[in-house]
């Protein structure tokens, strides 16, 4: 994982100065947009441990602005009832902080607005359209929203790509469920309760 993550973030910072081109719709596009979404998404899931379709269905109005009584702000993340139905929220960290916030300002750069747009969504686990809702994850590419399909095929190639190996030598292709193990393993590694996040998270085993 650690080679996937920095591969996508150097393929990034790479394409940051790459010639913009505009599509036909006249939508921007670059290979700088291209890597960003491949970088996002994977920091997305691994920051946050979220299933691809909580990540799929977060909207701006899931980012909450709290303040501690000693006046310090802070911020959590609502997450939609998935798989168990039940809600919850998470801590944002700096880590995940900044994921967000870089989503929320390709967002608005590529449609050229001052806030995240109002979109549809259709809801492939139950078959039918969600609320329209200023949801993260658009604007890849088309102007709408990004199916979970899009984000599965994103986070495998991104892989793909790095070479990643497991450690028999065989190539280590990155499911979304995946991330959110590393999630979990992280979390342990240092110490660190995943509990308090009521999250059905199965951690790596290391030897």
């Amino acid at each position: 994982m650690p080679k996937i993550r920095a591969f996508a973030l150097q393929q990034w910072k790479a394409a940051i100065a790459a010639p913009k081109v505009t599509t036909t719709r006249g939508y921007p596009w670059s290979d700088e947009v291209e890597t960003f979404w491949d970088w996002a998404l994977l920091e997305l899931l691994v920051q946050s441990g979220l299933r691809i379709e909580e990540a799929s269905e977060l909207t701006t109005f899931d980012i909450l602005k709290r303040k501690m009584p000693d006046s310090r702000i802070y911020y959590l993340l609502h997450i939609k009832p998935s798989k168990f139905d039940r809600a919850r929220v998470i801590p944002v960290g700096d880590g995940l902080g900044r994921v967000l916030a870089e989503i929320i300002r390709y967002v608005k750069r590529f449609y050229n607005s001052e806030s995240v747009p109002v979109c549809d969504h259709w809801d492939l686990q139950e078959k039918r359209p969600r609320p329209p809702a200023p949801y993260l994850i658009q604007g890849i590419r088309h102007p709408s929203t990004a199916g979970i399909q899009t984000i599965r095929n994103r986070i495998r190639e991104i892989s793909i790509a790095a070479e990643a190996r497991r450690s028999d030598g065989s190539p280590l292709v990155l499911l979304p469920h995946d991330c959110r193990r590393v999630f979990a393993s992280e979390h342990l590694n240092n110490n660190m309760p995943v509990l308090y996040m009521r999250c059905s998270v199965t951690p790596l085993r290391t030897p």
